[in-house]
Parts: structure tokens; C-alpha cells; sequence
């Protein structure tokens, strides 16, 4: 912890003094270097349109790095506009990448969210496509479980359809595909490991409930020489009800009530053993699912306001948003 404020500590005054400076230097450092492609020969090959994979506020979007991402925002915030060789904003790498962090940043710009939230890339994709993809394997990682796996992909989803306008929820890709059609082809797999994985989950718990349902009643109490089996009014009555050694028994009963009150009181705290080994074993599903009920709810909107995010905007940003196609 000590670590990450020292380096935020180190951040704020590098970028504070690169803060002042005009834009068109600001604009360089974020760029970064310009893309170059290596021949055989060890020589670099100049291409006929320049791209810019290590723009930095883009690649700490890709990664999720929210406190470095706000704090360039804090002293800058044309940043929000910025985008990718792709058209792609750090608000659509995040949901490309799964960072709700980042995205939830979407919450604290007000209207502007509108005009940034229906940028589509070169393919035509808008963010809605973005997340149809499926997200990838690492990040899938934080849940366990396929099917809550399935469950998050679909929050998003819903989430990102709300967001967005809703003329571009239907809007096709170059590929022809809607957002819907996407999300269905891409999670073909995924839906088909999860409905495997509940099978097995049913079937696995089905087998530990027969074993504790068999401890706990285990022993069952039958009257010696069974139930008469008649049509008179004495059907169904014990058969040595009237016997002078039926009493006897009954009475000897007595004593074997507390004997089965102590076996029960055994079996009761076996399984009760096996009740906190199963949770032990199954610990890390069970934190997922009810985090799945009882957090996703939290999982987007902001939890704390980045206030410097809410200030207006002039006209010259909005012409700066749709002027600029690559920028950064």
C-alpha cells in the first residue's frame, strides 16, 4: 500500500509538470512512440498509415489501471475524448476488457456520455459489440463456477444495452451482425460448459444430500410381528397388541429411548461435520454466489464521485470529438 501511494505520490507531480505544457507536447508524450516494423534484416519499415499501440492512457484503460487513468483525467480532461487507431475510447477498451472501474467513470460525465458511447470502430462495431464478445480467459478468472461466469457476461451486456442509445442496440457490424447475434455466437461455448457444469453440480450435491439424509435416519423403529393386515376395524393395529409381552416391550422401549437420544445427538454432530467440510471445500463457489445474488448489483455506478469529472464542457469539445478520429 505504502508502495502504490508513492507511486501515485510520483505521478501527480511528473504529470502536473507535463500538465503545463501546450497541447500539441502533451498530446506527443501520451502517443507515445510511433509503431515500426522490423524487416530480416534488422531494419525498420516505415508504414503508409502511422498507429500508435503504446498510447499510455489507453493502455492503462486496457488494464484496468483506474487511479492512473483519473488522475491523467484529473489535470486533463480533454483525455475523455481521446481515442485508439481503432476509434476506440478508454471508455470502450474497458468494456472490452471487462474493467468496470473505468467504465463506471461513464456515470460521472453527465450528457457527454451520450456522444462518447456511440463511437463505433473501423468495423463498425459500437460498444454494445464490444461486450458480445466474449471477455477474455483472465478475466473470466475472477468467478469461479461456468455458469456465474455466463451470469457476469450477461450483466454486462444488459448493462452496456441500457448505456448506449437506443437507435444502436440493432445496428449491424461489417460482419452483419447485431449486438445480440454477437453476444449468442461468441458464448455458444460458454452457455454449453455451463449447463455441462450444473449437471454435474446437481449430481455432485444430490450424492452428499443421500449420505446426510442416511446418517440422520439411519435407524427406524418397527413393532415386533408387524401391523395386522384385515378389513375389521383392527386393521393396521399392531398384531400382539392384546399379548401381555407387547406391554413388556413397550416398557422396555423406555429404555432404549435414551440410548437413541444419544445416537442422535452422534449423528447429528457427523453431519454437522460434514456440512462444514463440504462449505470448507466449497468455499471460494459459495463466496461467488452470493456475491453474484447480492453484488452485482453494486457492480456498476460509481461508489465514490470523482468530482472534477462533472465540470461542464464547451462547444469546442464536441467539435473536437467529431473532428478528431484518431487522436491521443
Amino acid at each position: 500500500m505504502k508502495k502504490k501511494d508513492n507511486a501515485m505520490k510520483l505521478l501527480r507531480l511528473i504529470w502536473g509538470y507535463i500538465a503545463k505544457k501546450p497541447k500539441k507536447e502533451i498530446d506527443d508524450i501520451l502517443r507515445g512512440p510511433r509503431d515500426v516494423v522490423m524487416q530480416d534484416d534488422k531494419e525498420p519499415v516505415s508504414l503508409e498509415k502511422a498507429t500508435y499501440s503504446s498510447r499510455l492512457l489507453l493502455v492503462a484503460a486496457e488494464f484496468g489501471n483506474r487511479e492512473f487513468v483519473v488522475e491523467l483525467i484529473r489535470l486533463y480532461p480533454d483525455l475523455i475524448w481521446k481515442v485508439d487507431d481503432n476509434n476506440q475510447s478508454i471508455f470502450h477498451v474497458a468494456v472490452a476488457h471487462r474493467h468496470e472501474g473505468i467504465y463506471n467513470l461513464l456515470y460521472e460525465i453527465g450528457s457527454m456520455k451520450d456522444l462518447i458511447s456511440p463511437l463505433r470502430d473501423w468495423n463498425d462495431n459500437n460498444m454494445l459489440h464490444l461486450v458480445g464478445k466474449c471477455a477474455k480467459q483472465k478475466r473470466l478468472e475472477d468467478v469461479s463456477g461456468v455458469a456465474l461466469k455466463v451470469q457476469r457476461e450477461l450483466l454486462w451486456f444488459k448493462e452496456v444495452e441500457a448505456m448506449i442509445p437506443p437507435a444502436y442496440r440493432e445496428r449491424k457490424n461489417k460482419d452483419g451482425l447485431t449486438p445480440y447475434e454477437l453476444f449468442t455466437k461468441e458464448h455458444k461455448d460458454l452457455v454449453d460448459q455451463g449447463e455441462k457444469w450444473l449437471k454435474d453440480m446437481a449430481n455432485h450435491y444430490m450424492v452428499i444430500d443421500c449420505l446426510i439424509t442416511a446418517m440422520v435416519f439411519a435407524a427406524t423403529y418397527t413393532f415386533p410381528g408387524g401391523y395386522r393386515q384385515t378389513e375389521d376395524k383392527y386393521n393396521g393395529l399392531p398384531v400382539f397388541l392384546s399379548k401381555p409381552s407387547f406391554f413388556g416391550f413397550c416398557f422396555s422401549g423406555w429404555r432404549f429411548f435414551f440410548g437413541f437420544l444419544a445416537m442422535s445427538i452422534i449423528i447429528a454432530v457427523v453431519a454437522g461435520l460434514v456440512v462444514l467440510l463440504f462449505i470448507r471445500l466449497h468455499y471460494r463457489l459459495i463466496y461467488d454466489v452470493g456475491r453474484s445474488l447480492f453484488g452485482s448489483r453494486y457492480l456498476f455506478k460509481p461508489k465514490k464521485t470523482c468530482s472534477f469529472l462533472q465540470k461542464p464542457y464547451g462547444v469546442s469539445f464536441v467539435i473536437f470529438l467529431l473532428g478528431e478520429r484518431v487522436g491521443c
